[in-house]
Order: structure tokens, then C-alpha cells, then sequence
């Protein structure tokens, strides 16, 4: 045998450098780096580590035959190695299963999916020197990473042979680097022993170290110095500001300053009426009563009202109701109770002569239902809205004339309402409609009503549904009598999904049934009952709705249609296909989308009769289930699905998801084709799935975070605990559900230790909205930058201003990263865009509409955002934080002086949101090992969170900061936030946690920060501590008990001196912000002005100052070469 091995150079060479076996082993043993020509396609450097575990061990284990048997066993000779030389033998005592060492390394870094893209051998005979001398095997194994080469092994067998090639490859792929010591694989970027993954994340969560420049320290001092003097002038700035306040309250009048009773209709000071008033109006509302009856020009539409099924229990129901404080009232579909029930008390007490006196509330859960109610009731009585009947819902309202009439509002203005007017003084009657459906507005309600119809027995309160559940709201109300009313409705023909796709002749092939998502239905039956309807529902198909709806339209008579959809990117998808499938015709179609997202103006056309020869096409959620009735919907197309939010108290999070419908909505669904005459239903979904659903929806109170909730309870009885009051409920929340609520709102500064609202929470009432929007617009006034925050908080009340479908994804893409510029903030993003379209409104409706199409923008969620817009201001307002609601649009208001400061802004979006802050840092565990280029960010309570990739600051790797402020985390298969903004360190010095403080740094700390920052002297340096609590945390003199960042306390380094100057500096803009909320920011003194306009110069300054991260995306070695190198 030839005491030689080949070893092949260059692929495209014929020629084969030949080194003896002698000189092989001296090379390894010698560690000699062996000269070798080849081809190299991987350029990227690699670190040598010393990992301690080998990756994928169990894929590719090594023989290890002291281990193989506890028994004793006599050494076979292995065959493949029979005969082999020493050299050969030693090479493969090196490199022990070389085949799986290499399989391994490979494995666990080429890009490849399986060993063959990468490893070939080739095996030939060698032929024999001598004549019968034995014929030797020689293999020669190609490697295409990382870098092109080929080893040549020899051996007598050809397992043989290919174990000395492979062995050979091993040595080559450990003189580049790629394996250890003992044999494992090293990947690019990772960290294998406990200990090195400790120094790498210790230098991770090293504190950066804020720099004041030297400029601001001395404005800083300067300022303090400043403040401390004027101590005793401040005192008397403050009696000066409550002569200032004085003054205002003697403009008032005595009426407005006192205590009083708003009246619910005309919001003024409650006023009896005076019995010779009273008479007059008497007389004025029987005399339009006659005037109804005999009206030729609604003859008409009398005779319709007189088929309806409720007017043969008018007398019933009215008896019922004299005799009784609350009634339940189960009308079926098309009864008419909604439109007929109001007016059945209104005129019965006219026909008493006692019409002045009779005052209705009826509430309806949407807007779009209030004014569609509204305009009917007061198309039945012969008169326009204004007079009789009126309606209110936010931003738009028509109030009807007081002493007889009747008010359709939503239920969330009868709340509003309700903290002027307790005790529903000079109200007769309230009507809540729609009551099944359980939303919290709604539950809540109802507790205010018992307890004010326990104040004031003269009330009267009816509770009506179609589809109630009468047994539960009866035995809430102290079994109070129940009325069943039946319906009338044209007879509805139902299709479930295959009779839908055979009727309208579809393919069944192309659409799957989306029962359950389950892969067949013999795995649906093997389920229990509970567990199926716990699924999520599964996404909408919107090919098969666009298909129905075409297919309806070619194959039907004249109808509208009405289709059901759970939410506003479905109804934009549908909407979209629709009009383009219908492009050519567009005349003999009208596509109208139907959501709460859209303005009640563009809403209103969807009652509206189209021309002979137009189909008429609705595409709406829930909304349109209930007390809308579109005259002309002869075909309903029904998904069965809808979205619901589910708040997990556990992990704090919200998941709005897609889930079935109950079969109370299916009902309602359904109702809405027979309203006027026959119709059709078709659902897509099977017959199985309905068995399955649930009989009523599960009430929205047990089901969403309750902060908003809590704070309206305390608004209305703040004497009586949170929990004690929603326990009053008629399904109360759970405990640990409203213990969150009380903890966020206690660390939001909206209540105090004893669950009583703050200045700031008293502020915040005057807001319908989250607490913490509401928050962030209160301290936009106090920080003056009003204009942007009221953009972000109306965006986040909003679910997407884009209109995204598959075609336009990278391009909205790209026009967000172009908006956010070097922000790295989604919410000012948001700002930019907006107030580009505000700019092209002013220069007419054509460069706007280009602007919405150039820019992907919805249209209709601009215009929400608008309205939203003026109904904060308006909260504004009302709350006393600024004169006048016009200032808030501005940009030379005083409450906007600082609207161009895109730190401060997200600083104040930090002050409202906390303590949802995200900490970025590089290191990812996976399998055992670290990954040091992998970005992660953790929330206050450790849990990993990832970046929804719709944001600007997904996939980012240098951020200015490691902090980012979220407004919500959301669940799915992972938790994540959707929009984020990267924020300054001294803005979460400024606003989170309850305490600062100062501690020394440790022995090791200091150590650290030599080694980190050159050039920083560490005994210069002090730790700012943050935290909930006052007694610093012992970390021991070496920092030895360290532990990957946890939430509190956070900690920054700084000087002392910029420590001290910080702290107290925190403390003055925290006055600051209690002087504002205390005596409100709009009736301020000038010298008060005067000083929160230095203390706001000089944070922004303070947002501006350095900060000094440590190394990220380096492991230790790096980091100390990196030191060494620069210190050379």
C-alpha cells in the first residue's frame, strides 16, 4: 500500500499535490495550518469559539466504544480499517466517525436541505503495482462549501477509504475554523458555554450611560438655582392663580357654579315645567296627534304600520307597563317593537293629557341603527326630525324639542348623560333596545338603571330583543313580567354551503367548508361540544363571497343584497373585487360598505331605493344585524362569523379574533331578507357548524379589559369599590380581571392607593375613550404639543389607515418608511401622513384624492380620524385643559408650541402608555446556544415580544435607543405589538416607574464600564435607579447575583452631579404637571406660564442628549479584540 494520500487542490485542476502521511500527522499534531488552493465562495469571517455541546449530537452521534456495553466484550477488528496504516488510523482516532463530524458541521452551517447538495464521493479502483498484489479503493469526497475542494482517501475497502476522505475534510474544515477542540460544529454568531452566554447578555443589559453636554448641565443648574429661589414667589404665584380662578367662577353664574341636575334633552340645568306650561304643551302635542291621523301624505305608509304584529298587544303591553317598573319585551323579527313601542307610551299619555310629562330615552347600540330609527319614527308621525322625536350619537346630533318627545340615542351618550343625571330626573321611560347583545356599554348601563330606578320609582324601563335570552334579565330585575310578541316576516328560504354552491351553480370543488378549520369530519366528531365551539372561526373566504354575490346577481331576480362580513379589511377586500369584477358595469351596480369606521352622511344612501336596473349591494359586520331595515334586501349572504375581542388577564394581552357567530345573530342575519317580502338566506358555512354554535354571544364584560370600565364606575360612584361595583352586574367580571384594571389605572396615576380618581383620573372621565389615550391627549396640553397627539390617540381608536391588499403591500411598505423618516415611530408616521392629507384638502378635492390614491390611504379612515379628532378637542374643552377646542388645530396656540418636536411627542406617548415599554437586546436562545446577531425585545415583565411586521421599526437593527412604548400587545400564535416608537432614555427616566434613586455602582460594575467605554472614568459614575419601590435592591459588591433584566427597577449611569440635577429636575416637571391638572392648564398665571415654558425648553433638550449603548451583536472575544484594537 502506498504510505501516501492524495490530496486534490483545484477541482479544475488535473494535477494532485501529494503529501506524505508522515507529514500529515506532524501537521495536526502541530496544528499546522496545511497551504491549500481553492476555489472560495463563502468570504465571511468566522469566530473560533470553544463550545461545549456539539449541535445536533443526536442526529450524528459519535462512537464512543468504552461506552457501548457494560459488559465486557473482546475487540472485534474493525473491517473497514483492517490492514490501514498507523498514519491512517491516527487520523481517524483525530476525527472519530468523520463522516458524521462532517455531516454535522455542515448540517449546522451551510444553507443547504440535505447532505448531498454539498458532499459527493466518488469511489475508483487503484491499480495494483505489482502483479496479484491486492487492488486498493481509492474515494475522492468534493466539498461545495465553504469554499469549492476536493480530498482524495485511500484505503483497501471503500468504507475505507471514504472514512480517510472524510477525515481529511474534517481536518481542512477545522483549520478554517468551523469546528472546536472536540470536533462541534461553530455557527456564525453564537455562543455555546453557560458562561460565555453570561458575560454576552451581562454586556447586553450593561445600563447605557447618559451625557449631558456641558451647554445643557449649565442650564440645567442655572435653572434649579432659579427655581429654588423663587420658592416663596411661587407661593405667591399660586394665590394668584386662585384670584385668577376666582375671577373666572364670578364670571359664572351662580346656576353654573352650583351643584345641579342637567336636563338629558336640552343639557341645561334641569327645570320643572310650570302647570300653566304644561297645559300649553298638552294642547300643542294632542293637536299633532290628530294632525298625524288625518295626514293624507303618510296614509300610506299608516297602512303598513297597521299590518305589524305588535299593534294587536298595544293594549297589553301598555297595561303591563302602567302596572310595572320594568318589563322585558321578546319581540320577534318584524314585530315592530322598535319603532312602534315609543310611541305607543308617547301617545297614550297625550290621549291622558299628560304628553308634556312624558320624556323617552330609547337606546340603540349603533350609530347607524339611532339615526335609521330616529328618521322612521318621526317619517310615522308626519314630521321631520327636531320636533317629536330627535336622536344624538358622538359628533352628530338633532335634539328634539323638550316636555314630550322622544330621544334615540347610543348608549354610550345616555351614560354620558347619566353622571349630570344620576336619577333620570324628568325621564318617564327608557327603552334599551337590542339588549342581547350584551355589549359593556350596555351591562354597565344597566347597572346605573336599577340603581337609579330604586332612587326614582316613577321610572319606567323596558328591555327589548328579538332574540333576548328573557329568563336572565327578568331574574336580574327582580322577575319582572315578560311579554312575547310574534313577528311577521315573509317567509326566508335558508341554504347552508352545499345547497348554496348547487343552487348558484359554483364549483363545490374550488371552495373548501370551512368547518373548523378540521382536516375531515371524522376528526370533528371525535371532539367534544366544548371544545369545538371554543375554535376560532376561520378566516373569511373573500373569492367565495365575491363569487356568491356575482352568482346572485346573474342568476337572481331584482333584489338587494345584503352580505355579512366580520370585519373592515374584509369588507375593503370584497368591496374592491367587486368593483373591479364590475368595471365594465359599473352603472347597473351600487357597492355600499356599511361599518362604524364610515360617516353617517356616506351611510345614509344605502336606504335609498336604486333605478329600475341596478343591484344594490351592502357589504357589512354586525352592525347592520340590528333595527336597521334596508327595504329593498331581498338576499342575505351570511359568513356566520364575526370578530370578537378576548382580553387574557393572565398575560395582559388582547386578542381580537375571528369566532362564530351565536345563533341569536344568525336569527338576525336571516330576519334581514324578509323583512318586506320573501328572501333568501345563504350561509357559507355547513349545517354542522350552526348545530354548533352557541345560543347567545358571550357579554363583551367578561371578555375585554376593563380600565375604561372601571374608571366610568368610579366616575358614577366613586364611594364603592371597583369590584364591588361591577359585582352588581349581571354577569359580573371576574375578580382578577378587575384587580388588573385597578393595578394599570394605580400605575397610570388615574386612581390612587385608595381606588380614588386622581386630578389626572378626574381629567380623564370627561373622555369616552381609553384611559390611556385619553392620558396621552391630557399631558399634550401640559407638554404643548396638542395638534400630533390627537392624530395618534384618534389612529389608535382606528384599525389601519392603508388600504392594503396582496398588490400593494411593498409599496404601502415603502410610503411607510418614507413617512417615518429617521423617527423610527409608527405613530408619528401616522402624523406625517395625516397631515399630508390635511395639506392637499386646503388645495382642493382633486389634489386630495390623488394624494389618498398615490399614498394607498382609506379615505374613510382619514375622515374618522377627523371627526375623532374634534370629538378629543371637544373633551378638551370640556375637561378645562385648554380655552377653547379650536386652539387644539393651531399651530400658533400656545398648546402647540412644541408640535414639532418629535421626541418630546413621543415622550409624552411614553407618559401615557407606560409601563408598556419594550427593551431591545441582541441574543436569542435557540436549541442550547445563544444567537448574538438576533434582536429581541423584551417587555417589563421579561416575556419576549416581536414587532408586528407591518412596522416601520420591524427587522431594524440599530436603533438610536433600546426603548421602545407600545399601546397594546396582541395574542395569536405569538404575542406581539403592532405599532411602537423608539424613545429617548430620559423619557423613561421622566415617567416610568413611582421613585427614583441613587445607588453606587459595584466593584465588577465598574470594572465593566472601563472595559465598555474608553475614556470614562467609572468613578465618576452613579446609577440612576427607577423603580416602584424606595428600598434600592442588593445586587451584592461584585454584582455576582446577576440575572438577565426583569422589568423594574431600571437602571441608566450618569454623573453624579447630572444624577442629582436630573432627579430634581423630574421632581419640578412632575409640580409642573400636578399644577396643571389642579388648576387647570387654560387659567394658569403668566409667571406660571412662564416657568413651565423653561422646564419644557430644557427637557427637550434633555431628549436630545447622548447616550452610550454597549457593544451590541458582539460575544465577549469580540468585544475585549475590539478594545485591544482601538486602544493600540
Amino acid at each position: 500500500m502506498d504510505a501516501s494520500m492524495d490530496f486534490a487542490i483545484d477541482p479544475n485542476s488535473s494535477q494532485i499535490a501529494r503529501l506524505s502521511i508522515c507529514e500529515m500527522k506532524f501537521m495536526i499534531n502541530m496544528a499546522i495550518p496545511m497551504r491549500v488552493l481553492s476555489c472560495p465562495i463563502w468570504a465571511s469571517k468566522w469566530r473560533v469559539l470553544q463550545p461545549s455541546l456539539c449541535s445536533n449530537s443526536a442526529n450524528f452521534p459519535i462512537r464512543n466504544a468504552s461506552k457501548s456495553s457494560r459488559k465486557p466484550q473482546k475487540k472485534k477488528k474493525n473491517s473497514a480499517i483492517a490492514g490501514m496504516s498507523e498514519e491512517h488510523q491516527l487520523l481517524l482516532k483525530t476525527f472519530p466517525n468523520p463522516k458524521g463530524i462532517l455531516n454535522n458541521v455542515i448540517l449546522s452551517n451551510a444553507k443547504c436541505s440535505s447532505i448531498q447538495d454539498v458532499v459527493t464521493y466518488k469511489t475508483e479502483d487503484i491499480p495494483a503495482e505489482k502483479k496479484g498484489a491486492q487492488v486498493l479503493k481509492k474515494s475522492i469526497l468534493t466539498l461545495n462549501w465553504p469554499e469549492v475542494m476536493a480530498v482524495e482517501g485511500s484505503g483497501r475497502k471503500k468504507r475505507g477509504a471514504e472514512l480517510v476522505a472524510a477525515a481529511l475534510a474534517c481536518a481542512r474544515l477545522k483549520e478554517l475554523g468551523l469546528m472546536d477542540d472536540n470536533n462541534n460544529p461553530l455557527l456564525p454568531d453564537v455562543v455555546y458555554k453557560t458562561e460565555d452566554r453570561r458575560i454576552f447578555l451581562r454586556k447586553q443589559n450593561q445600563p447605557d450611560i447618559i451625557e449631558a453636554d456641558e451647554q445643557v448641565s449649565k442650564e440645567l443648574s442655572s435653572f434649579l438655582k432659579k427655581l429654588k429661589n423663587q420658592e416663596s414667589k411661587n407661593s405667591e404665584d399660586n394665590d394668584q392663580t386662585h384670584k385668577d380662578l376666582s375671577f373666572y367662577s364670578m364670571m359664572m353664574s351662580e346656576e353654573e357654579t352650583a351643584e345641579r341636575v342637567t336636563d338629558i334633552f336640552s343639557d341645561k340645568p334641569y327645570k320643572h315645567l310650570s302647570e300653566s306650561k304644561r297645559d300649553i304643551r298638552n294642547g300643542i302635542l294632542l293637536q299633532r296627534l290628530i294632525n298625524q291621523r288625518s295626514n293624507p301624505d303618510i296614509a300610506e305608509i299608516m297602512k303598513k304600520v297597521q299590518t305589524l304584529p305588535i299593534l294587536d298587544k298595544r293594549e297589553e303591553i301598555l297595561s303591563i307597563i302602567n302596572a310595572n317598573q320594568v318589563v322585558v319585551l321578546c319581540g320577534e323579527t318584524g314585530c315592530g317593537k322598535t319603532t312602534q313601542m315609543p310611541q305607543f307610551l308617547l301617545d297614550d299619555w297625550i290621549r291622558q293629557d299628560m304628553g308634556s310629562q312624558c320624556n323617552i330615552v330609547i337606546t340603540q347600540p349603533r350609530r347607524i341603527s339611532t339615526i335609521s330609527t330616529a328618521e322612521r319614527i318621526a317619517l310615522e308621525r308626519g314630521e321631520k326630525v327636531g320636533k317629536t322625536v330627535g336622536y344624538q350619537i358622538r359628533l352628530h346630533r338633532r335634539m328634539p324639542e323638550s316636555h314630550g318627545c322622544m330621544l334615540v340615542c347610543t348608549t354610550g351618550i345616555l351614560l354620558k348623560k347619566l353622571q349630570q343625571n344620576p336619577d333620570l330626573t324628568g325621564i318617564s321611560h327608557v327603552i334599551v333596545d337590542e339588549v342581547h347583545e350584551r355589549d359593556v356599554n350596555t351591562d354597565f348601563l344597566l347597572v346605573l338603571l336599577k340603581n337609579a330606578l330604586e332612587r326614582n320609582t316613577k321610572v319606567k324601563l323596558i328591555l327589548m330583543s328579538a332574540s333576548i335570552n328573557p329568563g336572565l334579565f327578568s331574574k336580574y330585575f327582580d322577575d319582572c313580567p315578560m311579554i312575547n310578541v310574534p313577528g311577521f316576516m315573509y317567509p326566508v328560504k335558508e341554504y347552508f354551503l352545499p345547497e348554496t354552491l348547487a343552487d348558484l351553480d359554483i364549483n363545490p370543488n374550488k371552495h373548501k367548508s370551512p368547518l373548523f378549520e378540521q382536516e375531515n369530519k371524522t376528526k370533528a366528531k371525535d371532539q367534544s361540544k366544548k371544545s369545538r365551539k371554543n375554535q376560532r372561526a376561520p378566516p373569511t373566504n373573500v373569492d367565495l363571497v365575491v363569487e356568491v354575490i356575482k352568482a346572485i346577481d346573474e342568476k337572481k331576480p331584482a333584489g338587494a343584497i345584503l352580505c355579512f362580513l366580520p370585519g373592515w379589511q374584509d369588507i375593503k377586500s370584497v368591496y374592491d373585487k367587486l368593483l373591479r369584477a364590475w368595471d365594465q358595469s359599473r352603472d347597473e351596480h351600487e357597492v355600499y360598505p356599511v361599518h362604524s369606521h364610515i360617516t353617517v352622511d356616506n351611510q345614509q344612501a344605502m336606504f335609498d331605493i336604486p333605478p329600475v336596473g341596478v343591484r344594490k349591494v351592502v357589504l357589512a359586520t354586525n352592525v347592520a344585524e340590528t333595527s336597521i331595515t334596508i327595504g329593498d334586501v331581498v338576499y342575505v349572504v351570511n359568513t356566520g362569523n364575526h370578530k370578537e375581542e378576548r382580553f387574557d388577564s393572565d398575560l395582559g394581552v388582547s386578542c381580537l379574533d375571528l369566532h362564530w357567530a351565536s345563533k341569536a345573530n344568525i336569527t338576525q342575519r336571516k330576519g334581514r331578507a324578509g323583512r318586506r317580502q320573501p328572501g333568501e338566506c345563504f350561509h357559507l358555512f355547513d349545517e354542522d357548524v350552526y348545530k354548533q354554535m352557541s345560543k347567545f354571544q358571550t357579554a363583551e364584560i367578561l371578555r375585554i379589559p376593563l380600565e375604561q370600565i372601571v374608571v366610568q364606575a368610579k366616575v358614577h360612584n366613586e364611594a364603592v369599590s371597583a369590584e364591588m361595583f361591577l359585582a352588581q352586574a349581571l354577569e359580573p367580571p371576574p375578580s382578577q380581571a378587575v384587580s388588573g384594571a385597578i393595578d394599570l389605572l394605580q400605575d397610570l396615576d388615574i386612581l390612587n392607593e385608595k381606588e380614588e380618581l386622581t386630578s389626572l383620573g378626574k381629567k380623564i372621565s370627561c373622555f369616552g375613550s381609553d384611559p390611556r389615550i385619553a392620558k396621552a391627549i391630557i399631558f399634550s396640553t401640559i407638554f404643548r404639543c396638542v395638534d400630533p397627539i390627537l392624530t395618534i390617540a384618534a389612529s389608535l381608536c382606528n384599525r389601519d389607515i392603508f388600504r392594503e391588499n396582496l398588490d400593494n403591500r411593498k409599496l404601502i411598505m415603502k410610503k411607510m418608511k418614507e413617512y417615518s423618516g429617521d423617527g423610527e415611530s409608527d405613530h408619528l408616521m401616522r402624523v406625517a401622513l395625516y397631515q399630508g392629507w390635511e395639506e392637499q384638502q386646503k388645495a382642493g378635492r382633486q389634489s386630495a384624492f390623488s394624494y389618498v390614491q398615490s399614498h394607498h390611504l382609506s379615505l374613510l379612515t382619514l375622515q374618522f380620524i377627523r371627526g375623532l379628532r374634534r370629538q378629543f378637542a371637544s373633551n378638551l374643552e370640556d375637561s378645562g385643559m385648554v380655552m377653547m377646542s379650536s386652539e387644539c388645530f393651531d399651530p400658533s396656540a400656545r398648546c402647540n408650541e412644541n408640535s414639532g418636536d418629535p421626541e418630546l411627542i413621543k415622550a409624552v406617548i411614553c407618559s401615557a402608555f407606560y409601563p408598556n415599554l419594550l427593551k431591545a437586546r441582541f441574543g436569542k436562545h435557540e436549541k442550547g446556544k445563544l444567537r448574538t446577531n438576533k434582536l429581541i425585545f423584551k417587555d417589563l415583565d421579561s416575556n419576549n415580544i416581536l414587532l408586528h411586521r407591518r412596522s416601520v421599526n420591524c427587522g431594524k437593527k440599530d436603533f438610536r435607543s433600546k426603548w421602545l412604548t407600545y399601546f397594546s400587545k396582541i395574542r395569536s400564535d405569538v404575542t406581539f405589538v403592532r405599532d411602537c416608537s423608539v424613545i429617548h432614555p430620559m423619557a423613561v427616566v421622566a415617567f416610568a416607574g413611582n421613585t427614583l434613586y441613587i445607588d453606587k455602582l459595584s466593584q465588577r460594575e465598574r470594572k465593566e464600564v472601563l472595559a465598555e467605554h474608553a475614556g470614562i472614568s467609572p468613578a465618576h459614575l452613579v446609577k440612576l435607579v427607577i423603580d416602584d419601590e424606595q428600598i434600592p435592591h442588593e445586587s451584592g459588591e461584585d454584582g455576582s447575583e446577576f440575572s438577565p433584566w426583569e422589568g423594574l427597577p431600571i437602571t441608566f449611569y450618569m454623573t453624579k452631579d447630572t444624577a442629582l440635577y436630573t432627579m430634581a429636575f423630574i421632581k419640578a416637571m412632575k409640580h409642573m404637571t400636578e399644577e396643571c391638572l389642579t388648576n387647570e392648564a387654560a387659567f394658569l398665571s403668566g409667571s406660571a406660564l412662564e416657568r413651565h415654558s423653561a422646564l419644557l425648553s430644557l427637557f427637550s433638550k434633555l431628549l436630545g442628549t447622548q447616550v452610550l449603548h454597549s457593544q451590541q451583536g458582539q460575544p465577549a472575544e469580540q468585544v475585549e479584540q475590539k478594545q485591544l484594537t482601538s486602544g493600540s
